[in-house]
């Protein structure tokens, strides 16, 4: 799926009258579609990436596995997520990250 909330949305629509809410797992640049996601009615959850356990009988890898579990987990209600704050706290919280990570490349 390309980074367009346009597409993401169009994506979701045939599933919207479905949906509970939408996992998204990104640890870099996530709010623009948690915003956009939200401004169309939906309800996002951002997955806590370092706490989602691994199926250890998992046979296959890749995105669209990845997708079905974290669709199981949240359907037994078990998904690991973040809180999402206000969007003008977001921008300041990932302005402020962004601002931290270039810093650190500067100095390497």
């Amino acid at each position: 799926m390309p980074n367009d909330l346009g597409a993401t949305l169009s994506a979701l629509e045939p599933f919207c009258e479905d949906l509970l809410a939408v996992a998204v797992e990104s640890t870099y640049n996530w709010y623009w579609l948690v915003d956009g996601l939200s401004d169309h009615g939906y309800s996002a959850r951002l997955v806590n990436t370092a706490a989602v356990q691994q199926y250890s009988g998992l046979k296959y890898a890749g995105a669209r596995h990845d997708a079905y579990w974290l669709a199981h987990l949240m359907r037994l209600d078990i998904l690991p997520a973040t809180s999402v704050h206000a969007r003008s706290a977001t921008r300041a919280i990932c302005c402020a990250n962004d601002s931290a990570w270039y810093a650190s490349v500067r100095a390497i």
